[in-house]
């Protein structure tokens, strides 16, 4: 269990240094203050939930391939997780004046938008790793009765 903490851990902390660069090379700028102690933390959380959802969607899959489908899956959406949480803030940012209220708006969708991200294509690939692994133990019979 130790390890799967230490793994939960490197997840949260790996997501604002990337976060972080793609601020910095894509838009242009790094935030500063406030936005930029919500930012880290919005992403440190995102990571470590996304860490979670990881972890526990491949102690469901039992194959070898299921587990290789949810870790695709993953290295696909996450980046688009990553891009949305720090994107997302954008239009919660016009509806506040005070840099408290910016700084919690620009947390919340982070967390929210990059979480929602992960557990959809962890979903979708997960529930294709166990259709795979269902429709293979369905076939492998008929298959060794010929």
């Amino acid at each position: 269990m130790a390890t799967n903490w230490r793994a939960v851990l490197c997840f949260g902390l790996a997501w604002p240094f990337a976060g972080l660069g793609f601020n910095a090379v894509y838009l242009g700028y790094l935030p500063s203050g406030l936005a930029l102690v919500a930012v880290v933390v919005g992403l440190f959380l995102a990571g470590a939930i996304s860490g979670t959802l990881l972890l526990a969607v491949l102690n469901g899959v039992r194959t070898q391939v299921g587990r290789f489908a949810v870790s695709l899956g993953y290295a696909m959406f996450a980046p688009l997780a990553l891009m949305g949480g720090l994107l997302a803030p954008g239009p919660f940012e016009s509806g506040t004046e005070s840099p408290i209220g910016l700084a919690i708006m620009a947390f919340l969708a982070i967390v929210f938008y990059a979480s929602a991200a992960i557990g959809f294509g962890l979903a979708l690939t997960g529930g294709l790793a166990v259709a795979a692994h269902s429709l293979a133990v369905r076939i492998q019979p008929s298959a060794t009765a010929r």
